[in-house]
């Protein structure tokens, strides 16, 4: 858009005036570089709220989903190339992010009704075979087994979908304290060492975070629950190294693990929602994504590295 700026004309403006014999000549560049300005100040009423406006959209469409992805069905056909062009463009990524947000729920819907649908059947039938009235004593037993177990896999689930919902919000009712994170981390690591048969490695420089404590907890954690799920029993070097250090303006959080690896056509998808490669039963597949959640909440990141039959390096990063 081309706009004439009374700054450009005044120059012009005031060596005519000087020049000017007559006020018909006076009242005509008057005219003209009023109107100049009137251009210029209607052409910037326009344009800043649209540039606003496309501005926003963009940044919700990062935060609705993430990266690229298929053009929305419903997009707006405005074949433009000025600041109407680029808004209808910034609405039409917010609703191809809104789209892809919408697949992504309903598949998690999904993927939590199959989780949960083993345990309720399982209490279902031990429900029936209890109402029937014709159980033994030993029978009983196994079905009260069934019962606590299903019970305490319902519980399990329900309690990492709840912290993941809040940590994907961001938190926004949980308070941030000053928080020392080399004490959390030794804390979290000697209790899991206590209750599995796999030797741990911790080393922590002194770090002060300011975070959500529940939150930085439980991704320590869920971090260490993989690493030790998949790490090779038995005795000799430590199996699962955790290092929690400063780099630049970060708190860093290494968890390394010598298992098997991770597959590369895993990788992309190892933070996702339900998506794990262990044993029906041994896993929820919500304990890394609550990591990244609560990375993201934080203004971090996590990721992770890895080489087939190598073990697989995860990382926490939290600004200081």
């Amino acid at each position: 858009m081309l706009v004439v700026t009374g700054a450009a004309i005044a120059p012009l403006a005031i060596i005519t005036f000087s020049d000017a014999e007559n006020w018909p000549v006076r009242l005509t560049i008057a005219v003209i570089g009023g109107a100049a300005l009137v251009a210029w100040w209607l052409g910037w009423r326009m344009v800043t709220p649209l540039r606003q406006l496309q501005r926003q959209a963009r940044e919700q469409a990062g935060r609705a989903a993430p990266g690229g992805g298929e053009p929305s069905e419903h997009a707006l056909l405005l074949d433009r190339e000025d600041e109407f062009g680029d808004l209808a463009a910034a609405f039409n990524a917010l609703l191809a992010a809104l789209e892809r947000r919408k697949r992504t729920n309903e598949a998690f819907v999904a993927d939590l009704v199959h989780e949960v649908k083993n345990p309720v059947a399982a209490v279902r039938a031990a429900a029936d075979a209890l109402e029937r009235g014709t159980v033994d004593r030993q029978r009983a037993a196994r079905l009260a087994r069934v019962l606590r177990d299903s019970s305490t896999r319902l519980d399990h689930v329900a309690s990492r979908f709840l912290e993941l919902a809040r940590a994907e919000a961001g938190l926004p009712a949980e308070e941030r304290v000053s928080i020392p994170a080399h004490a959390v981390v030794r804390a979290v690591v000697r209790a899991h060492e206590a209750s599995v048969d796999v030797p741990l490695s911790c080393t922590c420089e002194e770090i002060q975070l300011v975070a959500v404590p529940s939150a930085f907890e439980a991704a320590v954690r869920n971090l260490l629950e993989n690493a030790t799920s998949f790490a090779p029993r038995g005795e000799g070097a430590p199996t699962v190294e955790v290092r929690l250090q400063k780099e630049g303006r970060h708190a860093v959080l290494r968890v390394v693990d010598s298992g098997p690896g991770i597959a590369a056509e895993d990788l992309p998808h190892v933070f996702e929602r339900f998506f794990t490669k262990r044993r029906t039963g041994e896993g929820t597949g919500l304990g890394l994504a609550l990591v990244r959640a609560v990375a993201e909440s934080h203004g971090g990141t996590a990721s992770v590295t890895s080489t087939p039959g190598q073990g697989a390096a995860f990382r926490l990063e939290l600004p200081l």
